[in-house]
């Protein structure tokens, strides 16, 4: 029985997921497909990867195909929220690099505005956070 499609979209869309939790049985085996901009690197894809066996989601496996990443997964209470906030924490912390490294390059205006960026993140993981636990 091949996977079934959970959820498909952009890293701004994603914060629906926790809507799908119900239309989804548990046991049942599906994936999401996370649509980037750019090609995942390899060691991103192994970050993600590695967050989701810590926070506890069976069955996991994550891979790509040209700019689209594919995250496999067998359902149990509550996958859908902890993919997303694995998919959040990677998230984070490529913006704190990114804002690290141009502060490193004299960028003040650029890293003010990927702090704000940041904050706004956190707020939004903490938001998920909540919002699975109130599910459950």
């Amino acid at each position: 029985m091949a996977d079934t499609l959970i959820a498909q979209g952009g890293v701004s869309t994603i914060t629906s997921l926790g809507n799908y939790d119900r239309y989804f049985a548990e046991g049942e085996k599906g994936y999401v497909e996370l649509n980037c901009r750019a090609a995942v690197g390899a060691d991103i894809i192994g970050a993600l990867s590695s967050q989701l066996h810590y926070l506890g989601v069976p069955e996991t496996s994550v891979t790509t195909s040209g700019s689209n990443v594919y995250i496999h997964f067998t359902r149990q209470q509550p996958p859908l929220a902890l993919i997303v906030l694995a998919i959040m924490a990677v998230a984070a912390v490529i913006v704190f690099i990114i804002i690290w490294k141009i502060w490193k390059s004299g960028g003040q205006v650029a890293v003010t505005a990927g702090a704000i960026l940041a904050v706004l993140g956190v707020i939004a993981v903490i938001y998920l956070a909540i919002r699975s636990r109130g599910s459950s």
